[in-house]
């Protein structure tokens, strides 16, 4: 996929999840804001609706929020119990990340 039209999907996808982040209340619809996440994400404004969750639930203590392009963030080996990667893989900048992603995420994890 080439910069200019993975920069358009972006930019589209950014304006509909600050929409969301802006308009959504946790608990109150049917949005996948519907139940607190462990997440990271591209856009500050999800992760200070995250933390702005997470503290009115009362969970901040098990709450953590990273602010980066999935590419940037670092899967480090047997760290996680489960991994779940929801509207992200579709939007590295080649094939060649998206491989590399993919072996983080299997490495990832702490059992078999």
């Amino acid at each position: 996929m080439n910069n200019s039209v993975l920069t358009i999907i972006r930019e589209s996808e950014k304006q509909s999840h600050i929409a969301t982040y802006t308009n959504e209340k946790l608990y109150q619809s049917d949005s996948w804001l519907k139940k607190p996440i462990k997440t990271v994400d591209f856009l500050e404004i999800a992760i200070e609706k995250l933390l702005e969750n997470a503290k009115e639930h009362k969970v901040e203590m098990s709450i953590r929020g990273v602010a980066k392009a999935i590419e940037d963030f670092v899967i480090p080996k047997e760290n996680y119990d489960f991994i779940l990667a929801v509207s992200a893989l579709e939007h590295v900048e080649s094939e060649e990340i998206f491989a590399r992603k993919l072996v983080e995420i299997a490495e990832g994890k702490c059992y078999e």
